[in-house]
């Protein structure tokens, strides 16, 4: 008997060429590469890197119930890891082409349902 989980993505924000910005890449990098050799667990997930969030990114996230977002945040110590789930909030932005996780979820919503 295996256990199946539901398809998810992994969107890892920042920079690899940055040390202090490049957490997000590492994360889908690893998580992907770990998800594979899981036993008896069926894991399907799809890991993306980018520098930034942005539109760009909502048509591959609407294909999927569940989106993990990595970033790295100047809130927390070096040591930390934190997790919070986000609501959709109207953008106050005047850009498409860098966009909060709580503006790109109500994005998602509003294109895709």
């Amino acid at each position: 008997m295996s256990l199946v989980f539901p398809p998810m993505l992994v969107l890892g924000l920042g920079n690899p060429d940055r040390c202090d910005d490049g957490i997000g890449p590492y994360c889908v990098k690893n998580i992907t590469a770990r998800s594979q050799s899981l036993s008896g667990i069926s894991l399907p997930l799809e890991g993306v890197a980018v520098y930034h969030l942005s539109i760009d990114e909502l048509e591959v996230a609407a294909r999927f119930p569940h989106v993990f977002i990595f970033d790295a945040s100047m809130e927390q110590q070096l040591t930390e890891f934190s997790y919070r789930q986000i609501k959709p909030l109207v953008g106050q932005q005047f850009t498409t082409h860098l966009i909060t996780p709580e503006e790109f979820l109500y994005s998602l919503i509003r294109l895709f349902g």
